[in-house]
């Protein structure tokens, strides 16, 4: 069977935010990486969202959260990474 393939982009504030925790602390930006690279394996496992996510999904690493959609209109299918940030201050 073939895997499908995924083009995963970033919002410019997502990308903001990671370039920011990387002066900061590498270890949680290797994580967050990582859990954004196993998306695509395990997109039926995360929690879709409501309020001003609504339609979006959320993945959890630590006490950050990835808050992402996935578009399967065209191939190569799409994820686009809306937020990342701390669980604190993501929902706000």
């Amino acid at each position: 069977m073939k895997k499908d393939t995924y083009n995963i982009t970033l919002t410019p504030s997502a990308d903001k935010y990671l370039k920011h925790l990387s002066k900061r602390n590498k270890d949680d930006v290797k994580r967050i990486i990582d859990t954004i690279k196993e998306i695509p394996d395990n997109q039926y496992n995360y929690k879709s969202l409501e309020g001003k996510f609504k339609g979006a999904k959320r993945a959890r690493t630590g006490d950050y959260r990835i808050i992402f959609t996935i578009n399967k209109k065209n191939k190569p299918f799409e994820i686009r990474i809306h937020e990342i940030g701390l669980r604190k201050n993501i929902y706000k």
